[in-house]
């Protein structure tokens, strides 16, 4: 569909997804769905599009959410999703959850215990990768779903998932996910903003350095670089991050918060006011972390820092909200797979016609 806007191709692929509904797993006409993703922060945002793609689908399905308790308030910020279950509630037998009804649960992290919690519950339909061998023991359809090897980026995957139920494949493009995540920050995070950082002004840049671990980082003297640019044209920087992550970098160097116009905002904010912080920034620099695709997600600039690195790549994990830029280095890699000291990476440059915002 090159030729189609974003739009138009989410509303052909949807009608065609209705059309392919299959009677091979009879649904009533308001399902209950049950979507568990247990891991972290990022994983969970990407997931949000498979929760959109349900509802244009099934508009009158209602949605719960297995996650870990941190990541409720991107759940409670997605207008996709019903209710929030915390993990421990189905691996304990939580009361609520004993009474809670299911049509169908779709296991989009392979979670052995919650799929155990599900299987003892009776939903009716559980979908799970064949690749886990425990989902042999608790599911009952097991469509044949691969991350390691496949070019597909990872929301793509998730809805992979949902195959079964159509009598053909229905593979949406990026593009067209870009636009299901359904992510706004709360009112109430938007009123406390203020007051937590009372210095932010209305326009400023939000750079996100550290991923605790999770992904390959770009140096902090690039991030110090970098601020300076946007200082020079007159933005704000605003730097977030846990509070571990501003003692780790300020052990590191001094030079990005010593900075006039920069505002050291680590530990600082909760995280649904650090999805209100984002929403309203001009742009977002960050390597592939929750913040990074948080900020795509609700349709800011972003420029994502990625390693060449399979399966870390961006073609796997890039931001795919409307307005995502990502900066990789143009060759295949694997010298840096058993190191955090990622050359391929301190190698990238931001050219300056990503800094010019609006563009």
């Amino acid at each position: 569909m090159p030729n189609q806007s974003p739009k138009t191709e989410l509303e052909t692929m949807v009608s065609e997804a209705r059309r392919l509904v299959s009677s091979t797993y009879t649904l009533p006409t308001t399902p209950r769905f049950l979507i568990s993703r247990t891991d972290n922060l990022g994983d969970v945002i990407l997931t949000l599009p498979l929760c959109g793609l349900i509802k244009q689908i099934w508009p009158d399905a209602h949605i719960g959410f297995v996650g870990k308790p941190y990541t409720q308030p991107i759940l409670e910020a997605c207008r996709w999703v019903d209710q929030f279950w915390d993990r421990a509630q189905l691996v304990d037998g939580d009361q609520a959850w004993q009474a809670a009804q299911y049509d169908v649960a779709i296991f989009v992290f392979p979670d052995r215990e919650v799929a155990k919690a599900v299987k003892q519950k009776g939903v009716k339909f559980r979908v799970g990768t064949s690749h886990r061998w425990w989902h042999w023991l608790t599911c009952n359809i097991r469509p044949n779903v691969g991350r390691k090897s496949s070019d597909l980026h990872e929301a793509q995957l998730n809805v992979a998932l949902l195959g079964p139920f159509f009598s053909a494949p229905v593979v949406p493009s990026t593009k067209s996910l870009g636009l299901l995540f359904g992510l706004a920050p709360v009112a109430e995070a938007l009123q406390s903003l203020p007051n937590k950082l009372p210095e932010l002004q209305s326009h400023y840049v939000v750079l996100h350095p550290k991923s605790a671990g999770s992904a390959r980082e770009w140096p902090l003297a690039e991030y110090a670089a970098l601020a300076r640019r946007y200082v020079a044209d007159g933005l704000q920087v605003v730097v977030t991050g846990t509070e571990k992550d501003g003692t780790k970098m300020r052990t590191e160097s001094t030079d990005l918060f010593d900075q006039t116009g920069v505002i050291d905002a680590t530990g600082r904010l909760s995280l649904a006011e650090l999805i209100a912080l984002l929403a309203k920034a001009d742009q977002v620099v960050a390597c592939s972390t929750g913040p990074l695709h948080i900020a795509s997600a609700m349709g800011v600039p972003v420029v994502g820092i990625y390693p060449p690195i399979r399966p870390m790549h961006p073609g796997r994990w890039a931001p795919i909200g409307p307005k995502a830029r990502v900066l990789v280095a143009d060759k295949s890699c694997e010298d840096c797979r058993k190191t955090q000291n990622c050359v391929c990476i301190q190698q990238i440059r931001v050219p300056q016609e990503l800094l010019q915002l609006g563009q």
